[in-house]
């Protein structure tokens, strides 16, 4: 379903809407075809695609995504930062003052992504090897979706063991 431009004089209902097509609440071309290049994607691209998409539908795909990569290819990931970037984005809509459900949903994506980087032995180690990445993942507590403080409290205390 592709929407029209939305006119100015609709308000509120408006900036619901654009904020829905944005959050990737919405479906819309740009989003399935953001979905498409990451199926088969590189590292660097799909890091690109993170960077520039934050929504719960990139996320979705990319925690896809890394269900099927070899260890070569998520080792690239990490090594090209790509975790920092979603620690990145956790971290920055937990600093957000207007609290918004799109942005939960993302955090939560976010914590799904890094839960599943982390699953993997490839993963797991690299994360320990840094301390910045158990740092920057404690920082995500500051935000206020509980659930999202629950899920991480989880992983760390699984680290933890």
């Amino acid at each position: 379903m592709i929407f029209q431009k939305v006119p100015k004089n609709l308000g509120r209902w408006g900036r619901a809407l654009k904020g829905a097509k944005e959050s990737g609440l919405v479906r819309t071309e740009s989003s399935d075809s953001i979905v498409q290049a990451m199926s088969d994607s590189s590292p660097d691209k799909l890091i690109d695609l993170i960077k520039n998409h934050p929504t719960c539908k990139t996320y979705v795909a990319a925690k896809t995504r890394f269900k099927t990569v070899d260890k070569e290819w998520l080792f690239s990931f990490l090594e090209l930062d790509g975790l920092s970037i979603i620690f990145d984005t956790l971290h920055t809509l937990a600093k957000q003052k207007n609290f918004r459900i799109s942005d939960a949903m993302v955090q939560l994506e976010c914590v799904s992504l890094v839960k599943t980087v982390l699953n993997s032995k490839t993963g797991l180690e690299f994360f320990l090897e840094r301390d910045d990445y158990i740092d920057q993942f404690a920082n995500a507590l500051t935000t206020k979706n509980v659930m999202v403080k629950k899920q991480i409290f989880e992983l760390l205390s699984a680290l933890s063991y």
